[in-house]
């Protein structure tokens, strides 16, 4: 699992490309000719070439309007990340290249086999994966922010290099993370000797910690409420989805217990670090993962409860993934009226009994796609306030952080549009082609810290840490709009049918 060279190039204000880190590896080279039967110790292409290759290969900085054979013909195949370089007719595979933060990051990984070439799967040859986990890794070790990367990185790739002169001396690293790797340099104890049987998840042990657990559950929530109970075609649907991420600051190898709690109808895929999961519910039988349409009309809900142990790794990480049904936090009615060149619309929102009212911010917008500017409107409104965005192509009404008291709150507008005018390359505004006339719907974007669909909670007084410790336990939420859309109820919309078996 070793690397012939490692890269980072960036494209300038001039549009060429800017190579900012170059290093290569004689030895691993070497390696390559002898396995590949080279008789002459030929290098790599120069940097140039591989930089200018790999930009042609990913289409960086080509106009995608124009239709081009060899990029977008049904009959090539896409392998990105993973590419097949040609460069003056000398084939250099397999090459990771992935873009980041308006940077290119590229390595060329060593095939140690001489029989395997493009056509081999991917998963036989170890070195791409631990390939692309490094140069992710580099990107996160440089710690860049994406509007002043490129002057951040000219400070950083003098470290980088040092660093991967003690990590990765002959092109074979000791690990791909950089982060971990430079702590434990900076702060071990020559005479360090592991006391304890290391995890592979937590390869280092001796770095100092401030004995703190955090977990923060991040939920998204997809819905389309289409209100129009005549036509049976449109089912409303709302899908909660996400992910609860832990780090672990506790000194040695400890081994994490906890209670994870969660409605019945959550589905939840757990990290590899996971040692063992034991469910346990109480009440009616058969509902764990029950998520038919009628689930919600049952009278109870009976909470689902995971008994968790595992032994965290020492970055941030993803101790679970987790989506199931849910209830809409917020019901809706949109009816858009065109009389001529004037368009009514109304919206009636409410928000459900479940929800604590307590938003970071609450916006509807409203588009108006294929018609030109927007003129001149009145709109009434019994909460919030509504403004018209400079490009006056849609209203914007915020509700604000908490809704009425009632929890129900509505909108009346009657819009009047300039002549069509072409959009301008540079808007942020874009036409969808489906959306003609009464074809239309407006958009929720929300945010609140109080609320969760799905139900998880973690108890910080029941997590248990062996070796015996008492770490402080943070616990955050944060449930957030994904794409939460309300059609017009005089209109069609865009539905998926489930697949008939």
């Amino acid at each position: 699992m070793s690397f012939r060279g490692v890269w980072i190039a960036a494209k300038d204000g001039q549009g060429k490309q800017q190579l900012l880190f170059s290093r290569k590896y004689p030895t691993v080279e070497r390696r390559y000719n002898l396995i590949h039967g080279r008789t002459s110790d030929a290098a790599l292409p120069d940097d140039n070439l591989i930089i200018k290759s790999v930009f042609e290969k990913l289409q960086i900085g080509r106009k995608t309007e124009e239709f081009v054979e060899k990029y977008d013909g049904c009959q090539q195949s896409k392998g990105e990340p993973v590419l097949k370089l040609d460069i003056n007719g000398e084939i250099l595979w397999p090459v990771i290249g992935i873009q980041k933060f308006n940077l290119i990051f590229i390595c060329a990984c060593l095939v140690e086999k001489k029989e395997f070439d493009s056509e081999t799967p991917l998963v036989e040859i170890p070195a791409i994966s631990i390939g692309y986990a490094l140069i992710h890794n580099i990107s996160e070790f440089l710690q860049l922010v994406p509007a002043d990367s490129n002057v951040q990185i000219a400070s950083q790739t003098e470290e980088l290099g040092m660093l991967l002169k003690v990590l990765m001396p002959f092109g074979t690293p000791t690990d791909t993370n950089l982060n971990i790797m430079k702590s434990y340099l900076i702060e071990k104890d020559i005479g360090w000797l592991p006391k304890y049987r290391l995890s592979a998840w937590r390869p280092m042990a001796g770095t100092k910690t401030r004995n703190q657990l955090y977990f923060t559950i991040q939920e998204q929530v997809n819905a389309a409420i289409y209100s129009d109970p005549e036509k049976t075609v449109y089912k409303d649907m709302c899908r909660v989805y996400g992910t609860i991420s832990c780090k672990a600051d506790i000194e040695g190898v400890p081994e994490v217990s906890l209670n994870l709690s969660s409605k019945p109808n959550i589905h939840f895929a757990f990290h590899p670090c996971l040692q063992w999961v034991d469910i346990a519910s109480s009440g009616r039988s058969g509902s764990l993962g029950n998520s038919s349409p009628n689930f919600y009309q049952a009278l109870e809900q009976v909470p689902v409860s995971r008994s968790v142990c595992f032994t965290p790794p020492q970055e941030v990480f993803p101790l679970c993934h987790m989506n199931g049904d849910s209830k809409h936090p917020v019901k809706g009615v949109y009816e858009v009226k065109i009389e001529g060149e004037v368009t009514h619309f109304q919206m009636q929102l409410c928000l459900s009994e479940e929800v604590k009212n307590s938003f970071e911010y609450f916006e509807v917008h409203v588009p108006f796609f294929h018609r030109g500017p927007i003129n001149k409107w009145e709109f009434s409104n019994n909460w919030g306030t509504v403004l018209v965005p400079p490009e006056k192509r849609k209203l914007v009404w915020s509700v604000g952080q908490k809704f009425p008291k009632t929890l129900k709150t509505s909108l009346h507008a009657t819009v009047l549009f300039a002549s069509q005018a072409p959009t301008s390359e540079h808007s942020q505004f874009k036409e969808d082609p489906f959306c003609h006339g009464l074809n239309t719907y407006i958009q929720l974007f929300f945010k609140s810290t109080s609320a969760s669909l799905s139900g998880i909670g973690i108890d910080p007084k029941l997590i248990k840490v062996s070796p015996s410790t008492s770490p402080k336990v943070y616990v955050v939420k944060d449930l957030v709009s994904s794409d939460y859309k309300i059609w017009n109820k005089h209109g069609d919309a865009l539905v998926a049918f489930p697949p008939t078996l």
